[in-house]
């Protein structure tokens, strides 16, 4: 639960960081919440697909990415969701790139990942 919350907290920082670099008139700073949403959408893929795949190439099959990088799973929430929520912002500012798209899609797989997985904890809680 903390993690959610700590997902939306940082979602609405880098959005509000974003809305008064607008509104400070920059030229360049248009095109920032695209590469937000880019970089925080790829690496939150990064940050789900790791733990998989280092699990799946253990000798032994135990996964220990969750003992030595025990912040990765609530990274790849908080990067997932302000994946989406910067693309979107971009989106609604105009700019239709394809950083823009790619980082809704990258963010918004992960994004969804994490719903899916919160609700199989809610059908069959263990």
């Amino acid at each position: 639960m903390s993690s959610v919350l700590m997902a939306v907290v940082v979602t609405i920082v880098v959005v509000g960081v974003l809305e008064l670099g607008r509104r400070t008139g920059v030229a360049w700073f248009g095109k920032v919440p695209g590469w937000v949403s880019l970089v925080c959408g790829v690496l939150g893929v990064a940050a789900t697909a790791a733990p998989m795949v280092q699990s799946a190439l253990a000798p032994d099959g135990v996964d220990t990415i969750g003992r030595d990088a025990p912040w990765v799973f609530q990274a790849s929430m908080v990067l997932g969701l302000v994946g989406v929520v910067a693309g979107v912002y971009a989106l609604v500012r105009r700019d239709r790139t394809w950083r823009t798209w790619v980082g809704i899609v990258t963010g918004g797989l992960v994004a969804t990942f994490w719903l899916l997985f919160l609700l199989g904890e809610i059908l069959s809680p263990h």
